[in-house]
């Protein structure tokens, strides 16, 4: 049943990438808002090297942002690929 519900999904967006677009837009401009407004739910080291936690960990909270940054613009640079594209 649950691999009926997921192989919906991929059809739906396939059918239309801007859907999947605007998720990746959204995403961007929030980790991008997250690095300037330096949020610390984004930021704070979690122990482990997962996400920008743990970049904040090792490199420091600077870097981090800097990564939030480039994150942010590769996933809006993404999305407006997949909103001129007619097929993705």
């Amino acid at each position: 049943m649950a691999n009926d519900f997921w192989d919906d999904v991929r059809a739906y967006m396939k059918e239309h990438p801007q859907v999947l677009g605007l998720i990746f837009c959204t995403a961007g401009i929030m980790i991008m808002w997250g690095a300037w407004k330096n949020w610390d739910w984004l930021y704070a080291p979690d122990g482990g090297m997962r996400g920008l936690g743990g970049i904040s960990a090792y490199l420091g909270r600077s870097a981090a942002r800097i990564a939030g940054v480039v994150i942010g613009i590769s996933l809006v640079g993404a999305s407006i690929v997949m909103f001129c594209s007619d097929r993705f």
